[in-house]
């Protein structure tokens, strides 16, 4: 089954819906199979004497350090979200979302979305968790800054209102924008699938695109990248998001991961088989064998060749006699 890719464009829209109609068309430019957005409504997300997290300071020239200025900055409304829904269908390519409160969460799941992401922040969140009992979309589970105790909390809350635990896949995540090689941890993916037996992604904050193709190589069935039209944007995100023309390399880096990893079954491919017939070996008599004489390792040998019986067979040809007589270089031959 083919990766999903998931372009996440967040607040990379940086509050302007024209922006996020761009980055709809380009995320399907570059092949991307889901288009992601965040859905928050500032006063209920975050407390106004709230401060910006270490990454987002860094990230950004804006001054002022109030994580609620920002957020407001960068937040659509409802009836932004089911224009950016539509604007999706229009382009062929799926609409999926995280949301950051209970309010957000109710219109993102009256949405019908095939898929929902619930964000590492709230993996321990209630109130969020119980709102998921009439959730009919699939469920991606970001587990940033969580340990295996964090999971099996938030699995046995939604499973407590009736979520079906075999529709949630797990995302392995380092919540640090960008964050370095040393705290990828991509064993801790096969750690989670292991544990839970759930399908496991990767929501990759690195700025290495060998970071996905280890995660695709080592099961990951979803990669999410962070997405934007422009690097240099001012915005929490954008220095931690690949570019249009990055994000395509990215994508086909990917799809050549898969080619390589190709069937899990062991058996010759249609080249091989050509190749095969080259260089197979095939019984041949190394002395003079008399009709009669009983083939065995003193009078064969192998050597490769189009036609003959096969070097595998060589004990049952051992069990047998002459029915002629054989040269030196001849090819042997039994009834």
């Amino acid at each position: 089954m083919s990766t999903l890719i998931i372009a996440e464009v967040g607040v990379n829209h940086n509050g302007h819906l024209n922006e996020a109609f761009k980055l709809i068309k380009e995320a399907k430019s570059c092949g991307a199979d889901f288009v992601k957005f965040q859905i928050f409504k500032s006063e209920n997300l975050v407390d106004e004497q709230a401060e910006k997290a270490p990454y987002q300071q860094k990230n950004m020239t804006d001054t002022s350090n109030s994580q609620f200025e920002m957020l407001k900055k960068l937040e659509l409304s409802f009836e932004d979200f089911v224009k950016i829904k539509e604007e999706c269908e229009i382009n062929n390519i799926r609409f999926m979302a995280s949301a950051f409160d209970l309010e957000s969460l109710n219109f993102l799941l009256n949405l019908n979305c095939d898929y929902v992401k619930i964000p590492s922040g709230e993996i321990g969140n209630v109130p969020y968790l119980r709102e998921f009992k009439n959730c009919t979309s699939k469920i991606i589970l970001s587990t940033g800054m969580s340990t295996i105790q964090d999971i099996e909390f938030a699995l046995e809350m939604l499973n407590s209102v009736g979520v079906d635990i075999k529709n949630i896949s797990l995302l392995h995540c380092t919540s640090n924008y960008p964050c370095d090689l040393e705290e990828i941890n991509m064993n801790s993916m096969v750690t989670i699938r292991k544990r839970f037996g759930l399908n496991v992604g990767y929501s990759d904050h690195s700025n290495d695109n060998a970071v996905s193709n280890t995660a695709v190589a080592m099961g990951a069935s979803i990669i999410e990248k962070h997405f934007t039209l422009d690097n240099q944007l001012e915005g929490p995100d954008h220095k931690a998001s690949l570019n249009v023309e990055d994000f395509k390399k990215f994508v086909k880096s990917i799809r050549k991961v898969e080619k390589i990893l190709g069937s899990s079954a062991k058996k010759p491919t249609n080249s091989e088989m050509e190749t095969k017939r080259y260089v197979e070996k095939k019984i041949f008599a190394s002395k003079q064998i008399l009709k009669g004489e009983k083939f065995s390792d003193l009078n064969m040998t192998t050597k490769r060749s189009k036609s003959g019986i096969n070097s595998r067979d060589w004990d049952l040809v051992c069990s047998k006699e002459a029915s002629k007589d054989f040269q030196v270089g001849d090819l042997i031959e039994i009834e």
